[in-house]
């Protein structure tokens, strides 16, 4: 990972996103991109004073980098900030897509009755929309070392394993134990686990020795909130895919308590599929 993207609206649950990113971005050794996105208004009465663009641009730059002097962890940090003009989930992907190999980091609010409402569009918006790691913070969550990881998965025989680095980068460079977590509705058939989706996580995760976890249920989220609960565990790691149980703690109501419920960091790891190619060009059948 050579990038952690900010994106910060100077309130106070983004700036506790920024400290622990910056905290992160030092322990990973990455430079860092502080990020805001402005809109002007469309319709200003005659009675208010008009703001233009431009002084909107030049008070945010001027708050990024009050931010900057007072978070920066050490004087060879490198931090640079940036302000654009837009709606504020496609400016960050615009310019999260020039970055190669980065990550996303966003705040949320705190558990409550009007979690939901309060957590705002934009980190729904961008885990909907985004190929690019997203990694959430919890309002008032404190970067400490990374002890335990839990990623709950269902992975994919034909999901790109290199999918998984943000994880590896930030479970190595915290000497992290890692957690794979399967739950499932169905009556789980551990040994078929383990000898065959388990192979290439165990190859390219085995630095961090990962032990495996098998639960079987019929309330997903649920079964892993308990589990986080229970286990004292720093970050959990998700990989939202389609047509599979997991899609359904993203879209079904009742199971959106590991979205809203939890206070752990989530970092979100978009699937990306094995390209097949067409074998009469003399190619390999498979490429990543």
């Amino acid at each position: 990972m050579k990038t952690i993207i900010i994106a910060t609206d100077f309130s106070e649950t983004s700036y506790n996103a920024v400290k622990y990113g910056f905290s992160l971005a030092e322990r990973i050794g990455t430079k860092v991109i502080l990020f805001h996105a402005y809109q002007t208004a469309i319709s200003i009465p005659e009675a208010y004073s008009v703001v233009t663009s431009e002084e909107l641009k030049l008070a945010a730059e001027k708050e990024l980098n009050r931010l900057s002097d007072e978070l920066r962890l050490n004087s060879e940090q490198i931090i640079e900030s940036i302000a654009v003009e837009g709606n504020v989930e496609d400016m960050i992907l615009l310019y999260a897509k020039k970055y190669e190999d980065c990550l996303i980091i966003c705040g949320k609010k705190n558990k409550g009755k009007f979690t939901q409402k309060l957590f705002g569009n934009t980190s729904m918006e961008l885990i909907n929309k985004s190929n690019i790691p997203l990694l959430i913070i919890p309002q008032g969550f404190v970067f400490n070392k990374i002890k335990k990881i839990v990623f709950a998965t269902d992975l994919s025989l034909d999901t790109d394993i290199r999918t998984l680095k943000p994880l590896l980068n930030i479970g190595e460079k915290n000497d992290a134990k890692l957690v794979v977590l399967r739950v499932m509705a169905v009556e789980l058939n551990v040994l078929e686990e383990i000898n065959f989706r388990s192979e290439r996580l165990n190859s390219y995760l085995k630095v961090l020795d990962p032990h495996y976890v098998f639960l079987k249920s019929d309330d997903i989220s649920n079964t892993i909130e308990k589990y986080l609960e229970e286990n004292n565990v720093d970050m959990i790691a998700l990989m939202p895919r389609h047509h599979t149980i997991m899609e359904k703690i993203f879209s079904s109501s009742e199971s959106k308590k590991i979205l809203f419920l939890t206070n752990l960091p989530i970092l979100y790891l978009p699937e990306v599929k094995i390209k097949y190619i067409d074998v009469k060009k003399g190619e390999s059948q498979m490429q990543a």
